[in-house]
């Protein structure tokens, strides 16, 4: 009897721990507009140009700041792809063809990591 409660103890102190170590999340994409203008929104299946190291060839007018920022804690990554999405879904919803200027930050406090990634959404002049 005792090396079963024994063994039920040992159970909910790993499922404990576990439940624990998996960490908690918070994440949260966020536009806001440049200048006056406001654009319609794109469909959700809309292909968004990414221009990560260089500038479109076309004319263009920056739209709108998008930011994704994400906070976890223990062994909880964040994944590029998963931010990337994100902007990507902010700029259909702010009426953007592409985004350009992306900027990736990364930085820790105690055991929660704190990911961050920013963009700038484009309209086509053309």
């Amino acid at each position: 009897m005792s090396r079963s409660l024994a063994s039920l103890g040992l159970l909910v102190l790993l499922l404990t721990l576990g439940a624990g170590m998996s960490g908690c999340a918070t994440s949260r994409g966020t536009a806001f507009p440049i200048g006056e203008m406001s654009y319609p929104a794109k469909a959700a299946d809309f292909p968004i140009a990414v221009f990560s190291d260089s500038l479109p060839e076309r004319p263009f007018v920056r739209i709108a700041r998008l930011n994704y920022h994400s906070e976890k804690t223990f062994f909880a990554p964040t994944l590029y792809q998963v931010a990337l999405e994100e902007l990507k879904e902010q700029a259909r919803k702010a009426g953007a063809d592409a985004i350009i200027e992306l900027k990736e930050s990364k930085s820790a406090l105690n055991e929660t990591k704190i990911y961050n990634l920013s963009a700038v959404g484009i309209v086509y002049e053309d």
